[in-house]
């Protein structure tokens, strides 16, 4: 369980570090406090795992795993100081326009979504980061 926390805290701390890593951050001291960016969070899907040849989703209940995924990751993105966290509901299958449709009639300009999987006591995260106003991925890590 420890792992798997370690896991997906490393895997959250590079999608958010290295989003931000060439951009430029300018704090005005004198103002009372940060415009934060509006985020929108989408649900992570389950995928089959690499040794899974028939790519249909796992076996068995994921949902205490996908909680705790999502939970750490808006919990993380909140205490950065640096987002206002939207939900964004379930991921659409081949529906990118319908998400940043979504994305933008929440009022956020970017959104995070992605996939998982598990097999045994190994967890793989797949992120993505999109900027919903262009309609492009900016970032993605596994």
């Amino acid at each position: 369980m420890m792992k798997r926390t370690l896991i997906i805290f490393a895997a959250l701390f590079a999608l958010t570090s290295a989003s931000y890593a060439d951009a430029k951050v300018y704090i005005d001291l004198s103002a009372p406090a940060v415009k934060k960016l509006i985020i929108a969070v989408e649900d992570f899907s389950a995928k089959a795992p690499a040794s899974d040849t028939r790519g249909q989703a796992p076996a068995g209940d994921s949902k205490p795993l996908k909680d705790e995924l999502m939970s750490t990751l808006k919990s993380d993105l909140r205490f950065s100081g640096l987002f206002t966290v939207v939900e964004a509901g379930a991921a659409s299958e081949g529906a990118a326009g319908d998400a940043f449709g979504r994305c933008r009639a929440l009022g956020a300009d970017t959104l995070v979504g992605g996939s998982y999987s598990a097999e045994k006591e190994s967890v793989v995260v797949e992120a993505r980061f999109y900027d919903c106003v262009n309609q492009k991925e900016l970032i993605a890590r596994r």
